[in-house]
């Protein structure tokens, strides 16, 4: 059996041959996780689980894998690039069959729905949208002028044994006993006889004015949906197709379920479901109307498994004029925030909300479970128990995580306006909103934030950052507000010279994803007097930052056609005066946001959540300060501190972590860390503007160490 990891592998190799950019310098993908919606697709089923197609071009041949043996509660339990699109697809015997576009007929072994591995392939002289399987022969057809029939007798050298010229372009195709049913756009129906697969010969047709669909055969009729409506065609005679009755005003697809035809269609702006009666196929009648669109529909019993629009819904057929609805699955979006948090990667999800993905394998991290929130994730940050994740919709969400298999939403309030990005510090977030500057919400309570403060910004802001008692908002300038009263901040500096679309503080410096000024280091000892100590140079525009020891990570964008393809780079900032770029990854979409640890980078990317290893971008020396050879507990600073303090650990490798707070009285204040960690340099932030002045203890305990050291917190 092969391995997640060589899963992992080979859908990425499989990526590069479909036209993935693989420019690269001292960076290595090593994991890239699809999460493109299913939008208007095909299904196959087989023992509840559900194999569902992305069928619009540009979204990348993706195959959602869901568990439906829970029907209330469907799952995604796996997803990969099948081929460079992916249209209708089958099941039979542990096959997936894929019609794979440009890639044509593409076979995947799925005995195993977790790891689906690739079998085979035949490539076609069309773009392959539609195929049936018939024993050990496939016949397919596509966005060209052809039928192909392909011997799959050996799936893993499927090969094309014969074609036939339907001469118009080919929509649709149904196969029953020894004859294809081929729609053509503008031609209506052509008759194929296939009884010798290797000669195909074209018996007969049936002209139709209008464009349609694939049409369904029940007995000696053909139903044909068109633009018009739905056309019953006497089949009897192959040669002579007859036209024998017309239901206007339906239109879309159409399946037969024993005496009567589902049609999806649409009616006074709403989808939904015509049920005609064809017990007399010459004389059809309109029997009931379904409320909901059911499309391209799969029985498996008395189960349809629908895909529409952003979902997949299950049927109970049981009542086949009032299917009951017994569950749903909403897809993923696309990844616009992202926070790595021990061994676990958040990310904010447009559809969804949060997906929570366990990454201590970084070469095959597994999907751990979803939160849905109202109307999608954008922004996320990590804190504790909980995790805070903006919505695009003007709303700002607290989950709780405390049991990451089954995160919920425990809290919400508005925003001002669109949040951008969020700093979280202590009882407060500092919500960027743009044009409303940055709205400051009170979370001590999680199941009821409120805002109680605003900071009215000069212009845009488009991030936040917060170090001890200073916000650092940035946008088309650079503002410094002194937050010691959360309730009313005060400007501390700014300037119109710096801007930017992310920044990120370290110490005395701030590091700026400064859209098409590139990255940029400003020294901000002195709030009143910010300095440049260095820059680098961009050909698109850089919208995120994060640092991992001495090297920071930016993505950035290519505006510069006709390339144009956006990526991320690693930059030695050891000398700040000096930035060296010492890697890059040019790859096909930009990252929204990245973070960096040791020497991984984690990026949401669209469609994609993407891991790189950007190891070979660091010399050894450099190296070694970002993956320690011991465990070592570092002096908390600033010491003393008020109100928050920076711990910094050290992991040489993997271990379970606690991070623990102590009173002088040996009593636990905090528990900053809980969990298994990845190796590399940590950094937590302990606030301390809820306890009173005084001393304080942290201890860090990992599998085989336990270091105290002594803090003051002095107000």
């Amino acid at each position: 059996m092969i391995s997640k990891r060589s899963i992992a592998t080979v859908l990425i190799l499989l990526a590069a041959s479909i036209g993935w950019a693989q420019d690269s310098l001292n960076v290595t993908r090593i994991y890239s996780h699809i999460s493109t919606s299913i939008e208007a697709g095909y299904i196959a089923v087989q023992n509840n689980v559900a194999f569902v197609s992305a069928s619009q071009v540009g979204y990348y041949g993706n195959i959602f894998v869901l568990d439906f043996s829970d029907p209330v509660n469907p799952r995604e339990i796996a997803s990969f690039t099948a081929a460079e699109s992916a249209y209708q697809v089958d099941i039979f015997d542990n096959l997936l069959y894929v019609a794979g576009g440009n890639d044509g007929l593409i076979i995947w072994d799925v005995s195993d729905p977790v790891e689906p591995q690739p079998v085979g392939a035949c490539n076609l002289d069309a773009w392959t949208t539609d195929f049936v399987v018939s024993d050990t022969i496939a016949y397919a057809v596509g966005y060209g002028e052809g039928l192909f029939v392909i011997d799959i007798s050996d799936p893993t050298s499927p090969t094309e044994i014969a074609n036939l010229d339907m001469s118009g372009q080919v929509s649709g195709l149904a196969v029953e006993g020894d004859y294809a049913y081929v729609s053509v756009h503008g031609y209506g129906m052509r008759v194929v006889d296939i009884s010798d697969p290797v000669s195909p010969v074209l018996l007969g047709s049936i002209d139709m004015e209008d464009d349609c669909n694939e049409p369904a055969i029940a007995g000696d009729y053909a139903f044909l949906p068109t633009a018009s409506g739905l056309a019953v065609i006497d089949i009897s005679e192959p040669t002579t197709p007859t036209e024998v009755a017309f239901v206007t005003g339906i239109t879309g697809y159409v399946q037969i379920l024993g005496s009567r035809a589902y049609v999806s269609t649409y009616f006074n702006g709403e989808s939904e479901t015509r049920v005609i009666d064809i017990s007399e196929p010459a004389n059809p009648q309109h029997e009931a109307t379904i409320p909901a669109p059911l499309g391209r529909f799969t029985l498996e019993g008395t189960r349809a498994y629908v895909p529409y629009g952003k979902k997949v819904y299950l049927f109970d057929f049981t009542e086949p004029l009032e299917p009951a609805m017994l569950g749903s699955y909403r897809a993923p979006g696309f990844y616009n925030g992202i926070q790595i948090s021990g061994q676990y990667a958040f990310l904010a999800d447009d559809e969804i909300g949060l997906r929570i993905f366990d990454i201590s394998d970084p070469v095959a991290p597994e999907l751990i479970s979803s939160c849905e929130l109202a109307t999608g994730g954008g922004r996320i940050v990590v804190a504790g128990d909980y995790a805070y994740v903006c919505e695009w919709s003007d709303v700002f969400h607290v989950v709780d995580i405390s049991d990451l298999t089954s995160p919920v939403c425990v809290g919400s309030t508005a925003t001002p306006d669109m949040p951008w990005d969020f700093a979280v510090a202590g009882d407060y977030a500092y919500i960027a909103c743009g044009d409303s500057g940055v709205f400051v919400v009170d979370i001590s309570d999680p199941e009821n934030p409120e805002g109680v403060s605003s900071i009215e910004t000069p212009d845009m802001v488009f991030d936040v950052e917060v170090q001890a008692n200073h916000a650092y908002a940035v946008g088309r300038q650079l503002n410094i507000y002194d937050i010691s009263d959360p309730l009313s901040p005060v400007e501390a500096g700014y300037s119109a010279t710096y801007r930017g679309m992310d920044i990120r503080v370290e110490g005395n410096i701030a590091y700026l994803a400064a859209a098409s000024n590139g990255f940029e280091l400003i020294f901000i000892g002195n709030p009143g007097n910010l300095v440049r100590l260095g820059r680098t140079d961009t050909i698109g525009e850089d919208n995120s930052v994060d640092l991992t020891g001495n090297y920071a990570c930016v993505a950035f964008s290519d505006n510069i056609w006709p390339t144009q393809d956006p990526g991320i780079k690693i930059i030695d900032v050891s000398d700040p005066s000096n930035p060296i770029a010492a890697g890059y990854y040019r790859s096909q979409n930009v990252a929204n946001r990245v973070v960096a640890r040791g020497t991984y980078v984690y990026a949401a990317e669209g469609a994609f959540f993407t891991i790189y290893d950007i190891s070979a971008a660091m010399p050894v020396d450099n190296n070694s300060r970002s993956l320690p050879t011991t465990v070592m507990l570092h002096p908390a600073y600033p010491n003393p501190f008020n109100p928050t303090a920076t711990i910094r650990f050290d992991l040489p490798e993997a271990s379970a972590v606690t991070l623990t707070i102590y009173n002088l009285q040996g009593q636990t204040v905090e528990t900053l860390v809980n969990g298994q960690m990845l190796p590399g340099v940590h950094t937590v932030t302990f606030d301390g503007s809820r306890f009173s002045s005084g001393s304080y203890f942290y201890t860090l305990k990992t599998n085989d160490f336990v270091e105290t050291k002594q803090m003051t917190l002095v107000k």
